[in-house]
């Protein structure tokens, strides 16, 4: 997620290629009947738009405590079973990170399913083809985030889950 918040026109170049290795495939497919590309395509040209035109961010800087809020919900879909960002105590975001320490300016969360490697994890994120609003891609780049917790498990249904908190300041609780 660094990567594409301090180098976001070198990372748009990165989706370029990778665009270009799907391109070739899909003109192979359509001489032999294949169908057109579907909105997730629309998603890909639009984040390497997006990309281009935004200016580099600061690094998020990692946080033990809001990893271990991710933890928690992470934990919470392993032992129920669900998805989504409700904790199965009823919990949410806020008061997840809150148990482990105080959030200022703003919060959000992620929760990401199906991803194997870290790579395409953040690609997915941001491409964001199954979310109209495209809510991943815009927490990745939001200016106001500069904190992150994230944390990541094989799921039986998804192969993995992952998810990842932001906050625009964090201070960790003495010991938790």
């Amino acid at each position: 997620m660094n990567s594409v918040r301090i180098h976001p026109s070198k990372y748009a170049s990165r989706l370029e290629d990778i665009k270009k290795r799907y391109d070739e495939k899909l003109s192979k497919s359509r001489e032999e009947g294949a169908k057109q590309p579907d909105e997730s395509m629309q998603a890909f040209y639009e984040a390497i738009q997006l990309l281009q035109s935004t200016p580099a961010l600061p690094a998020l800087k990692i946080s033990r405590g809001m990893s271990l809020a991710a933890r928690d919900q992470l934990r919470d879909q392993e032992q129920t079973e669900t998805i989504g960002h409700s904790g199965r105590d009823g919990s949410n975001i806020a008061e997840r990170v809150n148990r482990y320490g105080a959030w200022a300016i703003s919060l959000g969360e992620i929760v990401v399913y199906g991803s194997d490697t870290a790579q395409r994890l953040v690609i997915q994120l941001i491409i964001d083809h199954d979310n109209p609003g495209r809510q991943r891609r815009l927490s990745v780049l939001n200016p106001d985030f500069s904190v992150t917790g994230i944390a990541c498990k094989d799921h039986v249904r998804y192969r993995n889950v992952c998810v990842i908190t932001f906050a625009g300041q964090y201070v960790e609780k003495p010991a938790f």
